[in-house]
């Protein structure tokens, strides 16, 4: 089992996670820490195009759902642009 906190500053998102596996009838403990920086939407999208991609599809993190305000992660379909 895990534990995980997140905390958003700006367009920074800090993420600490703890594990426990099992092991036999004892646990380890592990810790990961993840820094990402978020985009606002806009900002991919002008970057994919400016890349020679094309945005065939986006969804709302990883469904097949379409993508609202409260999206948290949007993840993108593209394909390489014509020459």
């Amino acid at each position: 089992f895990y534990s995980w906190e997140n905390f958003l500053e700006n367009d920074t998102v800090e993420m600490y996670l703890t594990f426990f596996v099992k092991e036999g009838t004892m646990y380890q403990k592990f810790e990961e820490e993840h820094i990402e920086r978020a985009y606002k939407e806009q900002e991919i999208e002008e970057a994919l195009l400016a890349s020679g991609l094309k945005v065939l599809e986006k969804y709302d993190g990883y469904s097949k759902s379409e993508v609202t305000e409260n999206s948290e992660r949007i993840m993108y379909v593209v394909k390489k642009g014509e020459k």
